[in-house]
């Protein structure tokens, strides 16, 4: 069992600035994608912004707080309230609307993640299971695998399977591949 806390870094783009939790392998940039999976929030803070191509790579998005609306390759746009996950190629000319915090997770194809979003209230417990995978607290805090994992904290872990329990209202992000 390995579960531990990701130094998170912080770079800024022209229309907000994003949050890098995770990118494996671990000497892997952006700049040079040579990256098999990287998983980030972003903040864009502008109304309207174009979404970087990612050649070879397919990128979930989903926003954290506001509302999102893509655009990919001039097709009709959608709207993507909280929560509400969209799964596009990366070489797509996409474009965004609106101001928000979003999710993302840009990876190679032969790589398959499962996001679960898991709101847990005041004493439940829930079956906690993780073989390869990142956790994020959107908000509250919970303890797994002897790790205090609170808000806006990343984790990494594999071969974890235990109950979990929190003694308040907590949001979680688990991405497993």
């Amino acid at each position: 069992m390995n579960f531990h806390h990701i130094q998170s870094i912080v770079s800024n783009w022209s229309g907000g600035s994003t949050t890098q939790l995770y990118i494996y392998p671990a000497n892997a940039t952006l700049q040079e994608l040579n990256f098999d999976i990287r998983i980030s929030t972003a903040v864009i803070e502008v109304e309207s912004s174009d979404f970087t191509k990612f050649k070879g790579y397919q990128r979930l998005i989903f926003p954290l707080e506001g509302m999102l609306t893509l655009q990919h390759d001039q097709n009709k746009a959608y709207q993507l309230q909280p929560f509400e996950l969209a799964t596009f190629n990366g070489e797509s000319d996409t474009t965004g609307q609106g101001k928000v915090i979003d999710f993302n997770v840009i990876f190679k194809p032969s790589i398959s993640p499962h996001v679960t979003i898991k709101e847990l209230s005041n004493q439940e417990e829930y079956q906690f299971e993780l073989n390869k995978g990142l956790v994020y607290c959107v908000n509250g805090c919970v303890e797994i695998a002897g790790e205090i994992v609170s808000e806006k904290n990343a984790f990494f872990g594999t071969d974890i399977q235990q109950k979990i329990k929190t003694d308040q209202n907590t949001l979680l992000i688990i991405v497993k591949w």
